[in-house]
């Protein structure tokens, strides 16, 4: 950490400050949210069914993300087992 004209600058970012939402919305009992990490430029998309707690979450690509943000179940890779 270094102080910088009064203000602390970190300089080892921790894993939180790379991994960043950019935007969330609630709609239909789901909370979607959108993130990007700065670490290796990717995007990911995160669904919460609020009334269960249920979450999943998926890797995107950036030029879908967007999309992936208003239709995320479009965009979720889900396996299922027989």
């Amino acid at each position: 950490m270094r102080i910088t004209k009064g203000l602390i600058v970190d300089v080892f970012p921790d894993e939180d400050d790379r991994h960043r939402e950019l935007a969330r919305r609630v709609v239909g009992g789901l909370e979607v949210t959108l993130y990007w990490d700065a670490a290796d430029n990717s995007t990911s998309i995160e669904v919460r069914h609020v009334a269960s707690g249920t979450t999943l979450r998926s890797a995107v690509p950036g030029e879908d993300a967007l999309d992936a943000f208003y239709h995320p179940l479009a965009h979720i890779k889900c396996t299922t087992t027989p």
